[in-house]
């Protein structure tokens, strides 16, 4: 067992709120800080001092070893730090009498790291350090001083005794909270394992119970006809301040599966992300109100999504689910959606479109909003047809494939034999000029940016062509104005 120390600082009433510590992997310049790296390094039952204010008023127990995690939503954002971290969960104890460490700093320097010291030889805390390793001597010592070491001392001598045992979630924590409801229910016939012959004390108990509230969202429905009998037995085997059968009682009741109308009427439309807990990235964003956010995990459709969800749940792990936004009208909820899967790229998720915002556009670059504000407007004097582009443009396209964005395909008519050009148009912008050379059936033509696999029989024409360099600048970056629904306009023909 190893002994830690965190220096909340501004985070604290967040990270303690929601039972977890989270640092960045590095400084925004690419420079690491070891009492950042030292979260990765933490083991289940590890023992951490929460240090806040220049007291020590929580002392928390690891619950989970160090995963890949985004900034959570009400992390404050340090100009000089990466938004990429770990994310560690603690079960936080509130201590019934907290205590300032400087005042014991006679006992406690002589302890203290030589080397990322969470506090000075004063007493004073150390802005520079987030998560500190202590020792042994120091983290009884501060146990006692909390007057805690009684508490813990069966977890203390358990965790020794079966290291190898607890190296995981699985192995550890699933057991002491999980297989406690098997037994109790009836679905488990052996005797009480191994890993409840150590004291749990009520604050202990009521810690991981709040926990597995908040992690499983299915209750036990179906009790066995003796599980009060084994409740009783339970409760005089595990010493366990807090009762097994008001854990039972509790554990009915899916905490975190379904939002009821009162927090629902708090909550409005909301923006939600879903995060591969594998590797930290966020895969889906969405928007919606009630329990939209819980839907796609019961989703059996075979989409990019779904499959992704499923691929995590094969991996025996949840994904993440957090909320971006909430309180929101339909309208900014809509825009928010939309300004999250511009940010992080629609390539990188599984959303099939990019978001619903009619009143503003995708990500452009700052030059392209200026044009669209100060474009003059031209009169196209050639026969041309004006071919809007808006969801397939973006600017940051080569010219290739904005060609292959413009030639193909189109719903078109006899007509079009008659243009001599074709104009790529965005938002009532000309961005390029193209001479028309021939006119061909959708998916006759070969596509390189593009996936061309449905062009075929679509009954849609294609053109082939060039760049108009001999009249091109009589239009490009110039206002055509803003069409109709119809993404042709026939123009001189």
């Amino acid at each position: 067992m190893n002994y830690w120390w965190v220096n909340h600082a501004q985070n604290v009433e967040e990270e303690l709120k929601n039972d977890y510590i989270w640092s960045p992997k590095e400084k925004i310049n690419g420079l690491r800080n070891q009492t950042y790296s030292n979260l990765s390094l933490v083991k289940l039952y590890d023992i951490i001092f929460s240090y806040a204010h220049g007291q020590i008023k929580s002392i928390g127990i690891i619950r989970t070893e160090a995963v890949s995690s985004p900034r959570p939503f009400g992390i404050e954002d340090g100009t000089k730090e990466g938004s990429i971290g770990w994310l560690v969960k603690v079960n936080w104890i509130p201590l019934e009498k907290p205590f300032r460490p400087k005042e014991y700093i006679e006992k406690i320097a002589p302890l203290l790291p030589q080397k990322y010291s969470p506090i000075q030889s004063n007493g004073n805390g150390n802005q520079f350090c987030y998560l500190a390793k202590i020792s042994s001597s120091l983290g009884e010592l501060l146990l006692n001083i909390a007057g805690m070491y009684d508490e813990l001392k069966g977890l203390i001598d358990y965790t020794e005794r079966n290291n190898a045992k607890t190296s995981s979630f699985d192995n550890g924590e699933k057991q002491v909270i999980d297989r406690v409801y098997a037994h109790a229910s009836g679905s488990v016939d052996s005797d009480i394992p191994d890993v409840f012959d150590f004291y749990v004390s009520g604050p202990i108990m009521n810690a991981w119970v709040r926990q597995w509230e908040r992690d499983h969202s299915n209750g036990l429905e179906n009790l066995a006809p003796d599980t009060v009998a084994k409740a009783h037995k339970f409760e005089t085997e595990t010493q366990a301040e807090l009762k097994v059968s008001d854990i039972l009682e509790k554990s009915r009741i899916p905490q975190n599966s379904r939002i009821t109308d009162e927090v629902a009427e708090i909550l409005k439309s909301y923006v939600y992300i879903y995060t591969d807990p594998r590797d930290g990235k966020p895969f889906y964003i969405g928007r919606g109100k009630m329990n939209r956010i819980f839907d796609h995990l019961s989703d059996q459709s075979e989409t990019e999504k779904v499959i992704r969800i499923k691929e995590i749940r094969s991996n025996g792990m949840e994904p993440q689910i957090d909320l971006l936004r909430y309180g929101l009208t339909d309208t900014e909820a809509a825009l928010v959606e939309a300004s999250a899967i511009d940010l992080i790229g629609k390539a990188n998720l599984t959303n099939e479109i990019a978001g619903h915002h009619k009143s503003s556009f995708s990500r452009i670059t700052s030059q392209d909003v200026i044009m669209m504000l100060t474009a003059k407007h031209v009169s196209v004097e050639h026969k041309a047809l004006l071919i809007t582009i808006n969801k397939l443009y973006r600017s940051d396209m080569t010219p290739e494939e904005l060609y292959e964005a413009t030639r193909g395909t189109w719903k078109l008519g006899p007509r079009r034999y008659r243009a001599e050009y074709a104009m790529a148009v965005y938002q009532g912008i000309v961005r390029e000029v193209y001479r028309i050379d021939q006119w061909y059936p959708a998916g006759t033509l070969e596509y390189k940016t593009r996936d061309s696999s449905d062009f075929k029989g679509s009954g849609r024409w294609e053109f082939s062509g060039d760049v108009a360099f001999d009249i091109r600048d009589e239009y490009v970056n110039f206002s055509v104005g803003k069409g109709g629904q119809n993404p042709i306009r026939y123009v001189n023909v």
